[in-house]
Order: C-alpha cells, then structure tokens, then sequence
C-alpha cells in the first residue's frame, strides 16, 4: 500500500491530466469555429454537420484559399514572413 503523500500525488497528477485534456477539447473547439468561419464564405458551411455523402468539392485551389485566409487573417501573413526569415537564414 502506498503512503497517503502517495495518494496525494497521484490524486494531484490526475487533475492535471484532466485539466490539460479539457484545455486540449477546448483548443480543438476554437480550432474548428476558426476554420469553419475561414471556410463559410468560399463553401456556405452554416454551423449544421453535412453528412459525407453531401459534400461538394471546393471550387478554389489550395492557393487561392490560402491567399484569402492570409487577406482576412494578418496573422497568417506574418507567420509566413517570419518562416521565410528563418527559411533564408538556413539557405
């Protein structure tokens, strides 16, 4: 049997690791309203589930969608200078 500063312990860790898993589906949650409101004016996603078989392919490359997400979010544009700086530094 282990000691009640044992219990303790593992008691603590699994709140962690609870904690972390909520903050993680939490994340994911946000993640995928940031994605489907990126992709709601080039594919009318509303906030309803298609089902796989409804599903139409995107009328826009991969390109042009990025070039659209970069437009609306300026956050997009600035990671990718900053990859670029990195990219030309190891060049």
């Amino acid at each position: 049997m282990g000691t009640q500063q044992d219990v303790l312990q593992a008691q603590l860790q699994k709140t962690k690791l609870l904690r972390e898993i909520a903050m993680h589906h939490l994340q994911v949650g946000k993640l995928e309203a940031q994605l489907k409101q990126l992709l709601q004016p080039f594919t009318g996603i509303t906030g309803h589930r298609a089902c796989r078989s409804s599903r139409t392919p995107l009328l826009q490359t991969y390109a042009e969608l990025l070039a659209a997400a970069q437009l609306q979010n300026p956050e997009i544009a600035s990671a990718q200078k900053m990859i670029e700086k990195q990219s030309c530094k190891w060049t």
